[in-house]
């Protein structure tokens, strides 16, 4: 893999593979680029695409897009800040309704719609709209205050 750095200089990628299993290659094709995206900063990537990584690896994207990369516009540390709310109320309500045997269904349900919600979250990152989840994008901006806050 390899891509144009800066001033044109062409930069080679070696990923790491293993040959054991088909999901555990693409596991780490996809821990490679993402540590490739942390590490540049996002300095070859627009907001939309900052967005749509955000959303599409959840809590870890989230925390790569907030953190990681710099000159960040306030509305894509929103949806890095948003991307790690909805990752981490999905993981507390898969744990906490999985134990209970009658609502394991409903813990389903909650989890199908935090993932609807993730796609849109996606397509509304793309198109650079404000995408604002009533309860949850007010416990966004209460837990990091501090980050959206910066400019």
């Amino acid at each position: 893999m390899s891509y144009y750095g800066e001033k044109g200089k062409k930069v080679k990628i070696k990923l790491l593979t293993i040959n054991v299993h088909d999901s555990r290659i693409f596991m780490c094709s996809i821990v490679n680029i993402l540590l490739l995206i942390f590490l540049k900063g996002g300095k070859f990537m627009n907001e939309k695409t900052k967005g749509v990584i955000a959303y599409l690896f959840g809590w870890l994207g989230g925390i790569i897009v907030l953190f990681g990369m710099k000159d960040n516009t306030k509305l894509t540390k929103f949806h890095a800040c948003q991307s790690i709310t909805l990752s981490v109320i999905s993981v507390i309500a898969g744990a906490v309704l999985g134990f209970i045997p009658v609502v394991k269904y409903f813990g389903s349900l909650i989890s199908l719609l935090i993932f609807v919600l993730q796609i849109v979250g996606m397509v509304k990152s793309y198109h650079e709209e404000d995408f604002q989840i009533p309860v949850i994008s007010d416990l966004t901006k209460d837990i990091f205050k501090k980050q959206l806050d910066e400019e």
